[in-house]
């Protein structure tokens, strides 16, 4: 089971880090042609507002939480 765990553990770190390195491709694009032409920042905002909001709300669960219990 501790291995099943560790597996899981690596996998869903490695989608994490893909999902996170996603959009520098067209970060690239954008720094190298100077323009945004007709990408929208709407996505990207709320990608980081969900992050930020993520974090927060992990934090408190596992820290704030667990000094309750």
């Amino acid at each position: 089971m501790d291995i099943l765990h560790f597996v899981f553990g690596v996998l869903g770190n490695a989608a994490a880090l893909f999902l996170f390195l996603a959009p520098v491709i067209t970060f690239r694009r954008i720094l190298k042609s100077k323009s945004t032409e007709q990408f929208s920042g709407i996505p990207y905002t709320m990608t980081l507002l969900n992050c930020l909001l993520s974090a927060w709300y992990y934090y408190y669960l596992i820290l704030v939480s667990s000094s309750f219990a």
